[in-house]
C-alpha cells in the first residue's frame, strides 16, 4: 500500500492513532490510492504506507505508520511512535465513545514523542446525512487546544478533507525540515567561527615570545 519509488527515501514520519473501526486505514487508502473500500479489514499490528507531495516546488515523501486500535496491539504500535514528527489521531463524529480514548491515545503518544505535531481527525462525516452528531465541535476544539492539535472532519468514503488535511500535514512538514537545515546551518558555521578563533589564537600566542 504505498507509491514509494526505489530511490525514495521517507522525509516525514506520521502514525495514525484510534480507536478500532474509526476509519484510520480508510483514510490511508484514500490519500494513497485516491479509492475507497467499505469492506476494509482490521489492521493487524501495524502497516506502512509512504507517498511523495510536490508543493511550493518541493517534494516531501511522508511515510505513514497505521497502527492496530485493539488493546492487545498497544504495546506493538508505542513502538512505531518513535520519531514520529506528526500524528493523526482518529474519532468517529457519530460515536461518543470513539472520543473518550482520544486524550488516551495523545498522552501515550507525547509519552514518547514529545515535540511531535498534532492533528485531529474527525472521520466518516459523511454519515451525519443519516445519524446524529455525537461529538460536538465545542468538545473536539477544547481537546485541540490542550495540546496545540489542528483538527479536521474528514470522509474518506466521499473524498471530504482527505487532500487538506494532509495539505496542511506536508506544509507543516517543510516548515520543520526547513527549520532543521537552517539550524544544523547554524551550528556547521558557529563551530567553523570557533575553529577561526582557536587558529588565531593559536597564531597570536606563537608570535608572543
Amino acid at each position: 500500500m504505498s507509491n514509494l519509488k526505489k530511490n525514495d527515501k521517507v522525509d516525514a514520519k506520521i502514525v495514525f492513532l484510534g480507536d478500532t473501526f474509526v476509519g484510520k486505514t480508510c483514510l490511508v487508502e484514500r490519500f494513497i490510492h485516491n479509492n475507497f473500500n467499505d469492506q476494509q479489514k482490521n489492521t493487524i499490528g501495524v502497516s506502512f504506507a509512504a507517498k511523495s507531495i510536490f508543493m511550493d516546488q518541493k517534494k516531501l515523501t511522508l511515510g505513514i505508520w497505521d497502527t492496530a486500535g485493539q488493546e492487545r496491539f498497544n504495546s506493538m504500535a508505542k513502538m512505531y511512535y518513535r520519531k514520529s514528527e506528526a500524528a493523526i489521531v482518529c474519532y468517529d463524529v457519530t460515536n461518543s465513545a470513539s472520543i473518550e480514548k482520544l486524550q488516551k491515545w495523545i498522552e501515550e503518544l507525547k509519552e514518547c514523542v514529545s515535540d511531535c505535531r498534532i492533528f485531529i481527525a474527525g472521520t466518516k462525516f459523511d454519515l451525519l446525512k443519516t445519524h446524529e452528531r455525537e461529538v460536538s465541535n465545542e468538545e473536539i476544539k477544547k481537546i485541540a487546544r490542550k495540546y496545540s492539535a489542528t483538527c479536521f472532519e474528514t470522509s474518506a468514503k466521499e473524498d471530504f478533507g482527505v487532500k487538506e488535511m494532509f495539505n496542511e500535514i506536508t506544509k507543516q512538514m517543510i516548515i520543520i525540515k526547513e527549520e532543521k537545515t537552517q539550524e544544523k546551518k547554524r551550528k556547521r558555521e558557529g563551530k567553523e567561527d570557533d575553529l577561526v578563533d582557536i587558529l588565531s589564537d593559536g597564531k597570536k600566542d606563537s608570535n608572543c615570545c
